[in-house]
């Protein structure tokens, strides 16, 4: 089940100087917009930003570390921006922009060391992404829902899309200096792989083997690096992120709960209350009254 509950905003022409977007104490901050034309500048922000656009072309300047890039964004292009970093925007027609603001100082996984946060520190821009499109749009639909509802997915969602991120910067690094693989940098993409996965098949009965043939790693070497990253095994991260999304469908939308155990990959409504209760502590339908009540 797919659910697109995005508001966009009117068009506008004029913006303000300060960041189009922030993270506001959470993880991840997404944000969708019909805007256009305009031309405006932004300071800088401690939040690692993402811009994907659609409709004709917008020009970018980011001005960080002495250094200023400047690129034009094609049609459905996105243009991320390195915490601390001015940038300036042109677009000559109206578009939808989506706007996503990450949070690096709240120890995002994946992120922690210095060789990591270096991949996330230059400007990047992508022509097209599947992968990230896809962790966006979810990313948009669980930030529209109340506070709290899905924040612990939000989470993953946000680790995943910086650790792709990073994964990207670094390729393009070694490609220009031929530095050879690090073993440190493969394992961990891995698991971003692996992650986006589970994300995207959670409605499905997939094992750790179908998760392991996948990322093309045994399932016994999986579990130690999901064991290194995540200091969790696989078979927890998956539950956790099954009931995360059972969070999400119960407060969001009036499905039966037996459905919505079906929608996560349980194999029946008892199996996601067995899970549901051990893991936040209330069943499913105590849940939804709770989030009916706020």
């Amino acid at each position: 089940m797919q659910m697109h509950i995005a508001r966009l905003e009117q068009a506008r022409t004029s913006l303000t100087g300060s960041p189009p977007i922030s993270s506001d104490r959470r993880s991840m901050g997404v944000e969708m917009r019909r805007e256009g034309p305009f031309s405006a500048s932004f300071g800088a922000t401690s939040d690692l930003l993402i811009i994907r656009h659609v409709g004709g072309e917008m020009a970018a300047d980011v001005y960080y570390s002495d250094r200023v890039y400047t690129r034009t964004l094609a049609q459905g292009g996105v243009l991320v921006v390195p915490p601390n970093s001015a940038f300036r925007l042109r677009v000559g027609e109206t578009g939808i922009n989506l706007y996503a603001a990450l949070a690096l100082s709240r120890g995002i996984a994946g992120t922690r060391s210095p060789e990591r946060r270096a991949d996330l520190s230059r400007p990047l821009m992508l022509t097209s992404d599947e992968v990230l499109d896809g962790l966006l749009d979810m990313a948009k639909d669980l930030f529209d829902l109340p506070m709290g509802a899905g924040s612990g997915m939000l989470d993953n969602l946000a680790s995943t899309i910086l650790s792709h991120l990073a994964s990207i910067q670094s390729e393009r690094s070694d490609d220009r200096h031929h530095v050879p693989p690090n073993p440190h940098r493969i394992s961990s993409a891995t698991v971003t792989r692996a992650l986006e996965y589970m994300i995207g098949n959670l409605d499905r009965s997939i094992t750790l083997s179908d998760v392991g043939r996948h990322v093309r790693c045994s399932a016994s070497h999986l579990g130690r690096l999901f064991k290194t990253h995540l200091k969790a095994s696989p078979h927890r991260y998956l539950l956790g992120l099954r009931v995360e999304r059972a969070q999400l469908l119960l407060a969001a939308t009036r499905l039966p709960i037996a459905h919505v155990a079906l929608e996560c990959g349980f194999a029946s409504q008892e199996h996601l209350t067995r899970h549901f209760r051990r893991l936040s502590g209330t069943t499913p339908a105590a849940y939804r009254r709770a989030q009916g009540e706020t």
